[in-house]
């Protein structure tokens, strides 16, 4: 038997080398405080988002990022303290009990209702996803309203898309509702399993928010104004509109609601406008991706 190239050797040994590394990464943040919350915040950077900022040339004006979002993108991601610059480190939430917004990397702020950050980043993200639509050829609106009766004034989806067929989808129009969580939500109220479910798989979080929406009902008093306990989704059926929620964690995970929605709109873009759908795809995930992070780390490092 032939005896391997020194080159092969030395590529073996450096592989077991960053295996066992990691293998002690996990057994020393297992047996720390907070060790599930841990994995769970570096299990939800392994997607396929959350490396686009990091592995693309910034060679148009949507793939650049400013020195202190890019530094705090790629601390994010390899879960590294966060540079104490000054628009950051001293900065805190209006919540009385929330940490100085550099203690936690700015994590605290994309999860808090008290502030309109997590606003700016579904709103920006939702303006995108219509650009994105409109690039495809659908005639998208943004938080179109007057579409259920029982509460006119109430918009069923951040993007609305009338007239389009698909293949399984009975109705035409369709009511897309995106929710951006974050990994680490109400953790201390978690059951133990819930921890480990969060700490040992990409995405949950991403899943569970788009069954809330799914199912969600309203307030007791919002039920009573209108006359009925339906879910969104029942209420829009009602209508014979698709509701479609679907969601994308603050660090890129993305629900598999997302995914066909985004495949959907490529191949939907070829048949409409002509476009070659693989590189629609390509330029689409990329600014989208791109866009999400510019919103996410905007958000993390501005002023609550």
């Amino acid at each position: 038997m032939a005896t391997p190239p020194p080159s092969f050797i030395l590529c073996c040994a450096a592989h077991n080398s960053r295996i066992t590394v990691l293998t002690q990464f996990f057994a020393d943040v297992g047996s720390s405080p907070n060790g599930l919350k841990k994995q769970a915040l570096f299990r939800a950077q392994l997607n396929r988002c959350a490396a686009v900022p990091l592995s693309i040339l910034p060679n148009q004006k949507d793939r650049q990022f400013s020195n202190a979002r890019f530094q705090w993108i790629l601390c994010n991601r390899i879960q590294a303290p966060q540079p104490g610059v000054e628009s950051f480190k001293d900065k805190r939430c209006i919540y009385p009990s929330a940490l100085v917004v550099g203690d936690d990397n700015g994590r605290h702020v994309r999860r808090c209702n008290a502030t309109d950050v997590k606003g700016y980043v579904h709103d920006g993200f939702r303006d995108e996803t219509n650009v994105f639509l409109r690039s495809a050829g659908f005639t998208a609106e943004i938080e179109k309203k007057k579409l259920l009766p029982d509460e006119p004034t109430l918009r069923p989806g951040d993007n609305w898309i009338p007239d389009w067929t698909i293949d399984g989808v009975r109705q035409k129009d369709h009511a897309v509702d995106g929710t951006h969580p974050v990994v680490e939500t109400h953790w201390d109220s978690l059951s133990l399993p819930a921890q480990q479910q969060r700490a040992a798989t990409v995405g949950v979080v991403a899943e569970e928010s788009v069954e809330e929406k799914r199912v969600k009902k309203g307030k007791r008093s919002e039920q009573e104004a209108r006359g009925n306990d339906f879910s969104m989704e029942k209420r829009c059926r009602l209508r014979n509109i698709h509701f479609w929620p679907m969601a994308i964690e603050a660090d890129g995970a993305m629900s598999k609601s997302f995914i066909a929605f985004f495949n959907l709109v490529c191949d939907a873009a070829n048949e409409l406008t002509g476009q070659n759908p693989a590189a629609f795809k390509n330029y689409w995930w990329k600014r989208l991706c791109c866009k999400f992070h510019q919103l996410n780390s905007a958000a993390s490092l501005m002023a609550a």
